[in-house]
C-alpha cells in the first residue's frame, strides 16, 4: 500500500508556482474585494447608527438614547472586529493608516472651504462698506468710482439722466444743536453720482432759516434705489454736525416735480427774487413742505431743466440706441462752434 502511494505521488506532475506578475495581480484583486467588504461593513455600521433617528424608531428610542447608543456602538465594534479577522490581507495597521489618510483629506478640504468662505465674506464686507472706505481714502464721490450694474450695462452712458433743479426756500422748526449758541445753518444735498453740494452758512440762524438757493442735479427717474439726501447741518469751528435730514426716492421726486409749462413761464429780472408774485420762482404756492427727521420742516420744489435745443437730435435717428457709440454729430457741432469763436 505504501509503495503504491509513493508510486502515484511520483507519477503526479510537480506543483508549479505562479509567476510573480500573476501572483501580484491575484493579491491586488483579492485586496480590492476585501476593501469593498470593509467599506460595506462601515456603511452598515453608519446605517445602524442612524436608525434611532429615523421616524419609525425615533418614538421608542428618543427617551432611551443613553441606553441605545452604547449597545449599538458595542455591536458595531464586535461586527467590525469579526469582519476584520476574516480578511487575511487587511490588518488593523492598514485600517489605521487609511483612516488617517481620509482624515487628512477631509481636513485639507475643510481648510480650503474655510479659506474660500473667509475670502467671500471679506469681499462682501468690502463691497458693503466701499463708500466709507473710499471716503476714508479721500474719494469725495465714491459712487462714480465703482458704479452699478446699469452703468456697466449701458457703457457708462449718461443718457438716462435728466437735469432737474432743486429750489430750497426755507427751513423752520429746527432743534437746537447746542444749548448755549444758535444754529449756524447750511444745507447739504447728495444724490447718486452728483458731487455733494452745500449752501452757504447762515450764521446765528437759530431754529429757522431762509435759504433761497437752488442746485442742479442729474436725476435718473427709473432708478428706484437711489435716494436724494437733504441734510440740514450746523457749522462748528472745526467740523459740522447734523441737525435734521430727509431722504426722498425717485417716485417722490417725480411727484413733487413741477411741469415743464410752469417752468417755461418763469419771471426774470428783479421780480424773480420776490415771493409775493405767483409767477416768481420763490412764490409760496410753488413749494412743498416736507417734514425733517427728527424735527423741523423744509420748503422745497423741483423743476426740470430744459435742454439746449441745439443739442437735441445730435444722434439722428439712432438717438435711442447710441449709448455705446460716440456722438459724432455732437462732437462735430462742438468743433464748428469753436471754429466760429476763433473767427
Amino acid at each position: 500500500e505504501g509503495n503504491r502511494t509513493a508510486a502515484l505521488n511520483a507519477s503526479a506532475p510537480p506543483a508549479v508556482p505562479l509567476p510573480g506578475g500573476r501572483l501580484a495581480h491575484y493579491r491586488a484583486a483579492q485586496l480590492r474585494r476585501e476593501q469593498a467588504i470593509l467599506a460595506a461593513t462601515v456603511l452598515c455600521m453608519v446605517f445602524i447608527w442612524v436608525l434611532p433617528l429615523v421616524r419609525p424608531f425615533r418614538k421608542c428610542c428618543e427617551t432611551r438614547t443613553y441606553r441605545v447608543y452604547p449597545i449599538i456602538t458595542l455591536v458595531n465594534l464586535i461586527a467590525f472586529i469579526t469582519i476584520l479577522k476574516m480578511l487575511p490581507l487587511i490588518s488593523v495597521n492598514m485600517v489605521f493608516f487609511w483612516a488617517v489618510a481620509i482624515l487628512e483629506v477631509v481636513i485639507d478640504k475643510c481648510e480650503q472651504v474655510l479659506i474660500a468662505f473667509v475670502a467671500f465674506v471679506a469681499l462682501l464686507m468690502v463691497w458693503k462698506f466701499k463708500d466709507r472706505l473710499l471716503e476714508a481714502l479721500g474719494v469725495e464721490n465714491a459712487n462714480a468710482v465703482v458704479g452699478e450694474f446699469r452703468d456697466w450695462a449701458t457703457c457708462w452712458s449718461m443718457r438716462r439722466f435728466h437735469a432737474i433743479e432743486l429750489f430750497i426756500w426755507k427751513v423752520d422748526g429746527l432743534p437746537a444743536s447746542k444749548l448755549a449758541t444758535a444754529n449756524d445753518v447750511f444745507c447739504e444735498v447728495a444724490l447718486g453720482y452728483n458731487v455733494r453740494m452745500r449752501t452757504r452758512v447762515h450764521h446765528r440762524a437759530g431754529h429757522s432759516c431762509i435759504f433761497k438757493e437752488s442746485v442742479q442735479l442729474n436725476f435718473d427717474p427709473i432708478d428706484y434705489d437711489q435716494r436724494l439726501s437733504i441734510t440740514i447741518k450746523n457749522q462748528d469751528v472745526m467740523s459740522n454736525t447734523d441737525i435734521a435730514r430727509v431722504q426722498l426716492g425717485a417716485r417722490q421726486v417725480e411727484r413733487l416735480k413741477d411741469s415743464g409749462d410752469a417752468e417755461s413761464n418763469r419771471r426774470l429780472g428783479w421780480g424773480a427774487n420776490t415771493d409775493l408774485m405767483d409767477s416768481s420762482i420763490w412764490a409760496a404756492a410753488r413749494f412743498h413742505t416736507v417734514d425733517l427727521i427728527p424735527a423741523g420742516r423744509i420748503h422745497l420744489r423741483f423743476a426740470p431743466v430744459n435742454a439746449d435745443e441745439g443739442l437735441e437730435g445730435s444722434c439722428g435717428p439712432c438717438s435711442d440706441c447710441c449709448c455705446c457709440c460716440p456722438r459724432r454729430g455732437l462732437a462735430r457741432q462742438h468743433e464748428m462752434l469753436l471754429l466760429a469763436d476763433h473767427r
